[in-house]
């Protein structure tokens, strides 16, 4: 008889908001994988498994997971409910350019709050592809770049 493992994600705030979808990487015995997409709010359950043993990691870009992944043991029929708590880490922002009096040659700083509870800075010069793109935090000493591609969009 087939099992299956029911992955339930809560973000650590409880705030009521559907958390967003998560990939989940499943693999098990004999190079068994499986990487899924939980549903918005946060659950997924892989079905039809053989009995086995079997490893779970969660992953979403600005997210740690508490436990980071589990070893899971399922025996013929048996239904297993893994629980996975969010802790939000880091997080995106995208600024809004304004071009100054040259044509195409937007340039933009602009200070946003970090998870850490200081601020950043973010500057950006001239849309086109290969362009310095620079992120970083005055008091704790976070640092981040990247390019943009050829229509200035960073990469």
């Amino acid at each position: 008889q087939l099992s299956q493992i029911v992955v339930h994600i809560h973000d650590e705030k409880e705030s009521g908001e559907l958390f967003p979808s998560v990939l989940l990487s499943l693999s098990g015995e004999d190079g068994y994988r499986n990487n899924s997409i939980s549903s918005a709010g946060g659950t997924f359950s892989f079905v039809d498994l053989f009995p086995g043993s079997f490893y779970l990691r969660p992953l979403l870009k600005e997210y740690s997971f508490s436990p980071a992944a589990v070893a899971i043991e399922l025996e013929s029929g048996e239904s297993k409910v893994v629980k996975f708590l969010a802790t939000r880490v880091a997080y995106s922002e995208y600024p809004v350019l304004e071009y100054n009096t040259f044509p195409y040659m937007p340039m933009v700083s602009q200070g946003f709050p970090t998870s850490a509870g200081d601020s950043a800075s973010l500057t950006i010069s001239q849309p086109k592809e290969g362009v310095y793109v620079e992120a970083r935090s005055e008091t704790k000493g976070y640092y981040e770049e990247a390019a943009t591609d050829n229509m200035g969009i960073s990469v």
